[in-house]
């Protein structure tokens, strides 16, 4: 009863989905910052500070054990499934245009 875990079966589909969802929680923090929402940015840029984070504190201070990393990589998928259905689930607020296109309405103009 001790190694009913399959270990090898979790390490293969870690190995694969960490990576794909740090790459994909990158490239939803760029189209949050693209879109203006800065809410999902900073919270992506926190996900992945605070997974790089723990990887050097725990690389560092108590050397490389899987059982510490496996806390917080879960973040990842987790940040990306929340981030994406917020963002495609309702459009991005509009940018008002006070004044058409290149004006400064804090500026006035001579016509």
């Amino acid at each position: 009863m001790q190694d009913t875990v399959p270990h090898d079966l979790i390490e293969r589909v870690d190995s694969i989905v960490v990576p794909v969802a740090f790459i994909a929680l990158f490239v939803l923090g760029c189209y949050a910052a693209e879109n203006r929402r800065r809410d999902f940015a900073a919270l992506t840029a926190f996900l992945i500070c605070a997974v790089l984070g723990d990887a050097l504190l725990c690389s560092t201070v108590s050397g490389v054990h899987d059982r510490y990393q496996a806390r917080i990589t879960w973040f990842l998928p987790m940040g990306v499934f929340v981030i994406a259905r917020a963002l495609y689930s309702r459009p991005a607020l509009p940018v008002r245009d006070e004044g058409g296109a290149g004006s400064n309405p804090a500026v006035p103009t001579d016509t």
